[in-house]
């Protein structure tokens, strides 16, 4: 595995198990689609960014993973109201942005981040977008997604790359 793939897989576990407070593993072989149940939606939490480089983040899951780590951030064994829920996938992929952000790139850089869009998936099109070697965990047994990817450098105000 290079570098900058361990180096981003250590920030997702770490923000899984200390944020979102969860016990990860990583699946057997790496993971793939087969993690999930293809007769559930899924859930997708999707960001860009804008820095010395811009890209693209997002998080996929389902319900179970989704409820499970919203009970954890609010402290109950309660069944999560739908607004926190999508509340929690959002802030987990704009916490998970911002420590792979810092973490690859330094403190001294700085990004801007567009808020976290939420929106269902249907089997198909989560299938499509799991092609592109996400970051697969199992976080206190549910699957979970991660996707990362830089698009381009953009110039700095005297126009070097």
């Amino acid at each position: 595995m290079n570098k900058v793939k361990e180096d981003v897989e250590n920030v997702i576990g770490r923000v899984l198990e200390e944020w979102g407070l969860m016990m990860i593993e990583r699946p057997e072989g790496g993971g793939s689609f087969d993690l999930f149940d293809q007769a559930q939606e899924f859930r997708m939490a999707e960001l860009d960014f804008r820095g010395i480089v811009s890209g693209t983040c997002y998080v996929i899951c389902q319900d179970n993973f989704a409820r499970c780590i919203t009970a954890n951030l609010l402290g109950t064994f309660d069944d999560p109201a739908e607004e926190d829920v999508q509340d929690a996938i959002r802030e987990l992929i704009n916490v998970a942005a911002g420590n792979m952000l810092t973490s690859s790139w330094g403190d001294d850089c700085v990004f801007k981040l567009t808020p976290p869009q939420m929106m269902t998936l249907v089997p198909s099109k989560a299938e499509e977008l799991l092609m592109r070697h996400p970051f697969y965990f199992l976080a206190d047994d549910h699957p979970v997604a991660f996707g990362f990817s830089v698009k381009r450098s953009l110039e700095n105000d005297s126009g070097e790359r």
